[in-house]
């Protein structure tokens, strides 16, 4: 079976790559870390940012989360988050079991 990554998570990813780069580029600028990881996030959290659009509210751990699981490359597979993924041809759930229930009722009915 392929692995099915649905674009959703493909661009949460993205956005956290994104994210750790801007949040790496604003520490520099200032010789307090921790200050610059708690001002980091309040601007992120309080902007209307594209990437806020995408990520919502963010804590610092996160930041450092996710700078850690990219150990230094530009993988942004290793941000994906973590649900599980099946093809797109094997979905199945509750919903369209019962739809198609009713659907097979309706017709043999009539």
């Amino acid at each position: 079976m392929t692995n099915f990554t649905p674009e959703k998570c493909k661009q949460i990813a993205l956005a956290r790559l994104d994210i750790v780069h801007k949040w790496l580029e604003f520490r520099k600028q200032s010789q307090n870390k921790l200050q610059a990881d708690y001002d980091f996030v309040k601007l992120h959290n309080t902007s209307n940012s594209h990437l806020f659009e995408i990520l919502g509210e963010i804590p610092r751990g996160s930041l450092h989360r996710w700078y850690g699981m990219l150990n230094e490359t530009e993988d942004y597979t290793k941000l994906l988050p973590q649900y599980k993924y099946s093809n797109v041809n094997d979905y199945s759930s509750k919903l369209l079991i019962n739809l198609l229930s009713t659907w097979i009722i309706v017709f043999w009915v009539i």
